[in-house]
């Protein structure tokens, strides 16, 4: 059996159009949906947690610019104070060290028939009171002297029996020395405290020669001081009147 179309061709286009229609208009429909729910679902929450985010970022921000300006100062505050202080105490550390180190470099050139009845140092002179069993002994001790330059820049020597009072030194110069068993020159100090004389008879035992020996240190030594502390006088006594170091140290920055 033959099916026979009779209806006109018009009618047909214009059922396909009006499906055709019916079907974008559905898919505009589902994309606008999609377009909803993709935005209140994913994109706005998104949006939101950049937004905290960016407050949490910006709250942090300040913080750290707080630390910063505490840190900052600290720093020209606080620390240049302390760092004084620990400036002093290291300096006052290696400055102990410093007399210790230079008798030790001394009795590196003493020879070994001498002995020392007295010694001190001002920071800038060492005085020797020593005695010795004859002249010969004496004068090896007193070339060593003169060798140790990287210790001294004139070494003098007085007290020796039939020896002028002046004797060259490392430099060739000649000075005078007073007889620290004639008790005619200043009593010398030791790192501050003075030279112990007392119970040193003024006279070497019988058998023995006294004399003295001065040596002009190639490197002073000098005392170190804190910021408003009166500077420590020659003997290395701190000066009358000065304030009190240990107080400064110790309190509050």
């Amino acid at each position: 059996m033959i099916k026979i179309n009779l209806l006109p061709r018009k009618i047909n286009e214009k059922a396909a159009v009006r499906n055709t229609a019916i079907l974008f208009g559905g898919l505009v429909v589902l994309v606008a949906l999609v377009g909803i729910i993709y935005t209140q679902f994913f994109l706005i929450p998104q949006v939101r947690a950049e937004e905290d985010l960016a407050t949490r970022t910006e709250a942090l921000e300040k913080e750290v610019l707080a630390i910063e300006k505490q840190t900052s100062d600290w720093r020209t505050s606080k620390i240049p104070p302390i760092q004084k202080k620990l400036d002093f105490i290291n300096n006052v550390i290696d400055y102990n060290l410093k007399y210790p180190q230079l008798y030790e470099d001394i009795a590196k050139w003493t020879y070994e028939k001498i002995s020392y009845v007295a010694m001190g140092c001002n920071g800038t002179e060492v005085s020797m009171g020593a005695r010795a069993k004859n002249i010969e002994d004496i004068g090896r001790f007193l070339l060593n002297m003169y060798r140790a330059q990287d210790l001294f820049t004139e070494v003098t020597i007085s007290g020796v029996p039939g020896y002028p009072m002046a004797a060259a030194g490392a430099d060739g110069g000649i000075t005078q020395q007073s007889d620290p068993f004639g008790g005619s020159g200043p009593e010398a100090s030791l790192a501050g405290i003075g030279a112990i004389t007392t119970g040193i008879q003024s006279a070497p035992p019988s058998g023995f020669i006294g004399f003295s020996v001065s040596g002009k240190l190639k490197t002073p030594i000098t005392a170190p001081t804190f910021e408003g502390q009166a500077a420590a006088d020659q003997s290395g006594q701190p000066t009358q009147g000065g304030p009190d170091i240990a107080s400064q140290l110790y309190e509050q920055p």
